[in-house]
């Protein structure tokens, strides 16, 4: 909707909201000292004080009726975006005394917390991608991965930045990218759109060169470009990329320290191609939640509780009190029990190395007392109805089965004989 003409000025052309903020505030002095001149000053001391005339209420009517007419064109103005583009200061930021209210500035915390998010996203949806492309085979996929990473970036912004969309990490922060575009009214302050120009820019910096770089490094490392030597073209190529890589990584840090001081630009490829960042709603509230990093922390200090105290429990040994309180017996333990010759602990039979629990005097194999004797701190005879201290073990030279299949080996060897 345009305004109507305003007095004194030509047809058909927009009000500038600068100039009409200007007039309005020029009235309004010109107003108060015309009022303090008149009626709020002292009147002299030689005359006695006079009531104003009918000149001076009529000015004063004008005045109000004018200061009226101004404020509604300027409330009715403000609803549409000016003409020229709004004064901003550092961040995207509208400043005091442009076409607009003052926008907050865009804390360094959500700009980075959104940038951390937007990360991890990438790298949760390459785990999955990278599951998929197991059924290729593994030489596929480390050939082909470049290109796939390079496709899922390109998903990512065609879905987001490309439609002028926030990022998921951005929208959980409130914030959006913000260009030198065409203005838009979100649910505060306006803002400009990314250019088809900085969006095409960003894709080829964000995705076509890290692309390139991976490719032409993997390039050179397969053709083995390094052992070449520092006179040839191939090793001059190889150090100018590595010395270059080199050199983009010290500008990071530095173009990081600069962001930290001054919170304008996150990379240095919004500062190139003139892109900020500003908040969807800014009269909405950072929302601080600690329910994740407390959640992150209990199960930290359980897990490393549990590393600590899981080798110094003794399962084995709490299975078989277990089993003794409450009457169970194990087919090892009902032969044990039972005197049959087999070990009472895992059940072998015949025993090789037969010992004996002093003094119990139960039959065990040696390895499965030892251990139990080693892993114990005080050990108790594993046989259901025992439960006394095992203070030592004692070697069986002659095992009664031993001893039996002995004898009826000689039984069998004098049989023929006879």
């Amino acid at each position: 909707s345009r305004l109507r003409k305003a007095p004194g000025r030509p047809s058909g052309r927009r009000m500038d909201p600068d100039t009409l903020r200007a007039d309005i505030e020029r009235e309004r002095r010109r107003y108060d000292e015309w009022k303090d001149q008149l009626i709020d000053s002292p009147p002299p001391s030689s005359a006695p004080a006079q009531e104003p005339s009918g000149t001076v209420t009529r000015y004063f009517s004008h005045m109000r009726v004018m200061v009226l007419r101004w404020t509604s064109k300027i409330s009715q103005f403000a609803l549409v975006p000016p003409a020229s583009p709004p004064v901003r200061g550092s961040g995207g930021a509208v400043e005091e005394g442009g076409g607009f209210e003052a926008a907050p500035r865009v804390m360094r915390v959500n700009q980075m917390d959104a940038e951390t998010l937007d990360a991890d996203l990438y790298r949760l949806l390459w785990s999955r991608m990278e599951r998929l492309g197991r059924h290729l085979g593994r030489e596929a996929l480390e050939r082909w991965s470049p290109e796939l990473r390079a496709i899922l970036r390109t998903i990512i912004f065609w879905n987001t930045t490309w439609k002028n969309r926030p990022t998921p990490g951005m929208e959980l922060q409130n914030i959006r990218l913000t260009g030198t575009g065409k203005w838009e009214t979100g649910p505060g302050s306006p803002y400009r759109v990314l250019t088809i120009q900085q969006r095409k820019g960003l894709g080829l910096l964000m995705i076509f060169f890290p692309w390139v770089v991976e490719r032409v490094k993997g390039f050179m490392s397969d053709w083995q470009w390094y052992a070449f030597g520092r006179r040839s073209l191939r090793g001059i190529a190889y150090t100018s990329v590595d010395r270059l890589e080199q050199l983009w990584e010290a500008v990071a840090v530095v173009h990081f320290l600069l962001f930290l001081s001054g919170g304008s630009y996150r990379s240095m490829v919004e500062r190139l191609l003139r892109i900020r960042v500003s908040y969807v709603n800014p009269r909405a509230h950072r929302a601080l939640s600690f329910e994740f990093m407390n959640q992150y922390l209990v199960w930290r200090t359980v897990s490393r509780v549990l590393l600590f105290a899981i080798p110094l429990v003794d399962f084995g040994a709490a299975w078989r009190t277990m089993q003794t309180a409450v009457g169970m017996q194990g087919d090892a333990d009902l032969r044990a029990g039972n005197g049959d010759e087999s070990c009472g602990i895992c059940g072998a039979n015949p025993i090789t190395i037969a010992v004996s629990a002093v003094p119990c005097r139960h039959v065990f194999c040696y390895t499965c007392l030892r251990t139990l004797r080693m892993e114990t701190r005080n050990p108790t005879c594993p046989i259901p109805g025992c439960n006394r201290k095992v203070e030592g073990e004692e070697r069986l030279r002659y095992h009664f089965k031993s001893l039996r299949q002995s004898e009826e080996s000689k039984d069998d060897v004098k049989t023929p004989a006879e």
